[in-house]
């Protein structure tokens, strides 16, 4: 059996301290020119992404040109977070090198990928994950957020079991 863990509010406690997430969205919403308020920072967060296309039409302004800043100002700003301490780790995230030896342990994240890695390299010397695969950075890779089978199709053509337990935060 392999054990597939989430990576936001599961692993990495990135949700405490949001002023990454507030600085990245804010950023890409002022570069367009378009107010930096509450409302539209959520609605370009990550509970907004399935509407993202619809959002960036209603602003005015080019999917695929505002998805790359967007995305690129998010994971500058999480990376940047978990390097300075910000975010990190859990603190019960090591005990989980007591499942290497019994079961494997896998990430899927709706995190992009340079973050699922990042954090992969914090740990590795405690947890030895498997694999870890996060979303893509395309505006089109937002069809593939889970709960889509997409990435979990991803994990299973790379185990060596049939038997999956996923531990999510909702």
């Amino acid at each position: 059996m392999e054990v597939v863990f989430d990576l936001d509010g599961v692993l990495l406690d990135s949700e405490r301290r949001l002023d990454w997430l507030d600085r990245a969205l804010s950023d890409a919403l002022q570069a367009f020119d378009i107010p930096a308020t509450a409302d539209n920072r959520a609605r370009i967060g990550p509970g907004g992404l399935a509407s993202f296309e619809r959002t960036a039409r209603e602003f005015s302004v080019d999917p695929e040109t505002f998805w790359t800043l967007r995305n690129r100002r998010y994971t500058e700003e999480k990376l940047g977070a978990m390097a300075s301490g910000d975010i990190g780790p859990f603190p019960d995230v090591p005990q989980l090198a007591r499942l290497d030896g019994t079961h494997s342990t896998s990430i899927i994240s709706n995190s992009p990928q340079p973050v699922v890695d990042a954090f992969l390299a914090e740990v590795r010397e405690d947890v030895s994950f498997r694999t870890g695969i996060g979303r893509g950075s395309s505006l089109s890779d937002l069809a593939h957020l889970k709960p889509d089978p997409e990435m979990g199709n991803r994990l299973r053509q790379t185990a060596d079991t049939e038997t999956f337990l996923y531990v999510g935060d909702s």
